[in-house]
């Protein structure tokens, strides 16, 4: 580390015997060397208690089961990673904090959304694809459970764990599956979990290595005082301390890995501020230096070797030394996974496999993407870097691909095509889109920077930035009029929410005061020659923001949202679904609408009669558009990450 006065060297430290220090060693398979416990081993049996698993959850599919919300971009999934894990010789399977399950099987993902009781925090996957799941409650995270079953089923046998013990980590030795929790370890036996007893002073236990049906490793860290970590082993039915490393200059960490008779673990030296790697074997341990002086080294088992990754950076362990890896291709908290003699997998900002001495990328990306399109058969999202679209073909499932339109610009808004002709925003002006082709960009006023609401169709556009002006491209020139009065309320703390410019010409906005006794007051006008006719009021709530949605190509049928969802008939605006609180509007059957919010998608026909009502899948994601073909009875939502999630009822 650089500006410390000591450093480690290069080369291991001649090694040290158990009886060096004060490190208070038992030697491995000797004597009565520690504190037994009880041999009776607590059986966990299927627990009746909370929620199950919902059975009706459809087969793992890509190909969206009716019924069934799926990911169709990107692959494999946009939510937060849990866990990854390798699958056989080719295979590779994660779950997400919000139970999302993708697998990489046959050159493909397959996805599909879990009901669980609770957050997954770890996952197992046997080549036979036999299925494991760790979860903890979301409000309570004393409370646990484990969840077993199949790739193939969509029901899980729930096993209740002890209050306190959440699982970490899963190891396949032998014939049995170990499960490494925060107090005690588990194992999988004849179809039955039984916890291993409890280990002197219950410890918090950061790591473990399973070496056969009835021995393991376990690493105690950061508990009991033992902040030096202590090893110990279950054999013969007790536990027996391997190696205490109180006295020592250094803590060590997990994982506990194990190749060819060591076991290694992430040593931290506190004065030095610096990771090191300490290797114990039989009774003796010596301590490697690592290649780097980071802060977010860590050990990997992956394949047949020993990996070290730090940042964008990755080493493999060749006898003592570490040899750098080419192209690693993830930064900080990336998981790199592998079993042995098989390919190893990086699971980071992307999905990537090492072969053939070369990294494969086997994701897509997130896309800093718009609303959907709705100017073409089929519907496509606006991406904002680079500029251009993410397009859908006709396959099922759809697939997407990503075509710029141009890679020197920056987009940060859109206006979805309205009667051909849609727009997307820059900083310095924006671009017309009319039947796939871009326009030649048209720049703001001088008196605009950035405007924040736009809204437009085939009959020009509108903007507002800040102040109290209007502004309007309409036959290639600007024009420009005062915003929405509010003669109840003084203009101070005066914005426009949003705009919606029909192909008719007719100009609608949403606009929001919030006066001096700190009272919001939201509104809806439409402008009728030189006025602005107001349509709905509604009082606001103090502390959140306004959000307002238009949808609808003429002023006949033109469908707008504040605190609920009302349809405008030309003449009159009628609410339709008070308290409501849409994210956004999007298309569905001639003159309808498509709504999306925190929890649902709603679909109405042009009178405003509800067709359908749709739950949304648990993912942790705000959905701000919807697009709705009755032809083919097909759903999808999309967010602004440029997720999109289709349903076929």
């Amino acid at each position: 580390m650089s500006g410390c006065a000591e450093t480690l060297g290069s080369a291991p430290v001649t090694g040290r015997d158990a009886a060096a220090g004060d490190s208070g060693v038992t030697l491995t398979d000797g004597g009565d060397a520690g504190s037994e416990t009880p041999r009776d081993v607590p059986v966990l049996t299927p627990s009746d208690a909370g929620p199950q698993p919902d059975a009706g959850v459809g087969p793992l599919s890509h190909e969206c089961a009716r019924g069934v919300w799926c990911f169709e971009r990107p692959t494999p999934t946009g939510d937060e990673l849990a866990q990854a894990v390798a699958v056989g010789a080719d295979g590779a399977a994660l779950v997400t904090t919000a139970g999302v399950l993708s697998v990489y099987r046959e050159g493909r993902w397959q996805t599909r959304v879990l009901s669980l009781p609770g957050r997954p925090t770890a996952l197992h996957v046997d080549a036979d694809g036999s299925l494991v799941l760790a979860a903890v409650d979301r409000q309570n995270e004393r409370r646990a459970w484990l969840a077993v079953g199949s790739l193939d089923a969509p029901t899980f046998s729930l096993y209740a764990l002890p209050e306190g013990d959440s699982v970490s980590q899963f190891q396949r030795a032998g014939s049995t599956l170990w499960a490494l929790a925060t107090r005690g370890l588990y194992r999988l036996r004849g179809g039955q979990w039984e916890r291993l007893g409890n280990l002197p002073s219950m410890p918090v236990l950061s790591g473990f290595w399973a070496e056969g049906d009835d021995r393991a490793v376990v690493l105690e860290s950061w508990g009991s005082g033992s902040g030096a970590g202590v090893l110990h082993r279950w054999q013969d039915g007790a536990w027996r301390t391997v190696f205490d490393f109180r006295g020592n200059d250094f803590r060590v960490e997990g994982p506990v890995v194990l190749r060819d008779g060591a076991i290694y673990l992430r040593a931290w030296y506190t004065r030095l501020s610096r990771a090191g790697l300490v290797r114990v074997v039989g009774d003796r341990f010596d301590e490697i230096d690592y290649p780097t002086q980071g802060g977010y080294d860590r050990i990997h088992a992956v394949g047949d070797a020993l990996w070290l990754t730090s940042g964008g950076r990755a080493w493999r362990l060749d006898r003592d030394a570490f040899v750098p890896v080419d192209a690693y291709p993830a930064g900080d908290f990336a998981q790199l996974v592998g079993t042995p003699g098989a390919a190893p997998w990086v699971f980071g900002r992307g999905v990537y496999r090492y072969r053939n001495n070369a990294w494969q990328t086997l994701s897509e990306g997130e896309v800093a993407a718009g609303r959907f399109w709705f100017d073409g058969p089929r519907p496509r999202l606006a991406s904002y870097r680079p500029i251009g679209f993410l397009e859908s073909d006709s396959e099922t499932p759809a697939r997407w691909s990503l075509r710029p339109a141009m890679s020197a610009q920056v987009a940060y808004e859109d206006v979805p095509a309205v009667g051909g002709v849609g727009y997307v925003l820059t900083e310095a002006g924006f671009f017309a889109v009319q039947g796939g082709q871009w326009q030649n960009m048209a720049a703001w006023p001088p008196s605009v920077r950035r405007p924040s609401v736009a809204g437009g169709s085939s009959a020009g556009l509108w903007v507002w930035s800040d102040g109290v002006l209007v502004h309007g491209w309409r036959a290639g020139a600007w024009e420009r009029f005062e915003a929405p009065p509010f003669p109840d309320a003084p203009r101070g703390d005066f914005r426009v929410v949003a705009l919606h410019y029909t192909t008719d010409g007719a100009l609608f906005a949403a606009a929001s005061v919030l006066t001096g006794d700190k009272q919001v007051r939201n509104r809806v006008f439409l402008r009728e020659g030189d006025n602005w006719r107001q349509l709905v009021a509604e009082q606001g709530e103090f502390g959140r923001s306004p959000e307002a949605h238009f949808y609808g190509a003429t002023r006949d049928a033109v469908w707008f949202s504040l605190d609920g969802l009302y349809r405008f008939d030309g003449q009159q605006a009628r609410e339709v679904a008070p308290g409501l609180l849409p994210h956004g509007l999007g298309a569905a059957t001639a003159g309808g609408v498509a709504v999306v919010n925190d929890r649902t998608v709603r679909v109405y026909e042009r009178q405003g009669r509800e067709l359908f009502s749709l739950a949304l899948p648990p993912v942790r994601a705000l959905f701000q558009s919807a697009w709705y073909a009755p032809e083919g009875d097909e759903l999808r939502i999309a967010n602004r990450q440029g997720w999109v999630l289709r349903l076929r009822r």
